[in-house]
C-alpha cells in the first residue's frame, strides 16, 4: 500500500494520498513515484496515459514504461 503518488498530469505534477476527492487526468511523459513509509520508494518514466483515482485507490494506465532502477 502507497502512502504518497506522484504523477505527470496533464497540466503539472500532481500528488495523491489516501482519500483524495475522486478524479480522471491524462498524464503527460515524465515520472511517476510511489512512497512507501518504512521501504524504498518506487520511481517509473512513463511516456503517457491516464491516471484515475476513486478514494483510496489509484489506478495508472499507462502507454509504455520502465521502472527506474538506481542506488541512492
Amino acid at each position: 500500500i502507497a502512502d504518497h503518488v506522484r504523477v505527470p498530469a496533464h497540466d503539472g505534477d500532481m500528488g495523491i494520498l489516501g482519500g483524495h476527492t475522486p478524479f480522471v487526468s491524462l498524464l503527460s511523459p515524465g515520472r511517476i513515484l510511489v512512497t512507501h513509509e518504512g521501504s524504498h520508494d518506487r520511481e517509473f518514466e512513463v511516456d503517457g496515459g491516464f491516471v484515475t483515482i476513486d478514494e483510496d485507490h489509484v489506478y495508472i494506465l499507462i502507454d509504455n514504461g520502465y521502472r527506474i532502477t538506481q542506488v541512492r
